[in-house]
């Protein structure tokens, strides 16, 4: 049997002793029960919890713009957006989708990530079901604010700290997806 001793982006390194297989060649690699050690290309299919990672680090990437906006980029005197807001809501958009997939077995909606007021970072979850917005402050020793609404039940809204988990926060996201 072989064991899979090391992954690197797109190819992985099987190891060990390998049964002889059957079938076409084309299909699958055929050994002859010796020793080995081969990297082989991962196939161009993902696991499925690896997509909506996938989606949120497009839109980090998107969202590096932010960081390239000038003072007064909206003509409202609106400060230049700091890398360190910016990776802080990274952080805690990050944070927020492991959290999910960990521990929930779900995953988090992609939001979008946009500048906000006054320096700060909006992740804004809009959906057909359901918003909710989550404004990380310029100031790292004030907490973020949240409004969510599930358009016709539930409204929430209030304020929460940015290195850590708010457990109800999160489960009101996953629920109203």
């Amino acid at each position: 049997m072989g064991t899979i001793t090391e992954t690197h982006r797109d190819k992985l390194t099987v190891s060990g002793w390998i049964a002889p297989t059957e079938g076409r060649a084309k299909d699958r690699l055929q050994f002859r029960g010796e020793r080995c050690r081969h990297t082989l290309p991962i196939p161009s299919f993902r696991a499925p919890q690896h997509g909506p990672f996938d989606q949120i680090r497009r839109e980090i990437e998107r969202s590096k713009r932010i960081l390239q906006l000038e003072d007064d980029w909206d003509g409202q005197g609106s400060p230049r957006y700091s890398e360190e807001v910016w990776r802080r809501a990274i952080d805690c958009l990050l944070r927020y989708a492991r959290y999910s997939l960990r521990e929930g077995d779900s995953v988090i909606p992609t939001p979008r990530i946009d500048p906000g007021p006054e320096g700060s970072i909006d992740i804004h979850w809009k959906q057909q079901q359901f918003e909710l917005l989550m404004n990380i402050p310029s100031d790292p020793n004030l907490p973020a604010g949240f409004y969510g609404d599930d358009y016709g039940h539930t409204k929430i809204k209030g304020k929460i700290k940015t290195d850590g988990i708010n457990r109800g926060l999160l489960l009101w996201l996953v629920e109203h997806q």
